[in-house]
């Protein structure tokens, strides 16, 4: 019995010349993902340390780019605001003004 050589057809060329693109898609996707991540963890980072330090959420504005938190701080009569931009984020500080209006630590 002879050796079979393979059977390369222009269509299985065409896949494998786009494997290496799809896996960069996906690769990039995981990139992405891990940014938003990291940009959830940061925002959440913000909203605990203002809140330790005693500051209070006084006012949200929702907008096209996430929503703005504005805090004060009821002793000192500071205030701050926070740029809040992921999804997960804002619902983190949801929760947190949820607890804050029914008075949970």
């Amino acid at each position: 019995m002879g050796q079979l050589e393979p059977i390369i057809t222009d269509e299985y060329e065409a896949v494998l010349a786009e494997a290496p693109a799809s896996l960069m898609k996906k690769s990039q996707m995981q990139e992405d993902t891990m940014s938003d991540y990291q940009q959830y963890l940061n925002e959440r980072d913000k909203l605990d340390f203002l809140i330790q330090k005693g500051f209070r959420i006084n006012a949200v504005h929702e907008h096209l780019n996430g929503a703005s938190v504005e805090f004060y701080h009821p002793r000192n009569k500071e205030t701050a605001t926070l740029l809040i931009g992921t999804a997960n984020a804002r619902k983190y500080f949801s929760n947190l003004l949820i607890k804050q209006n029914l008075g949970i630590k």
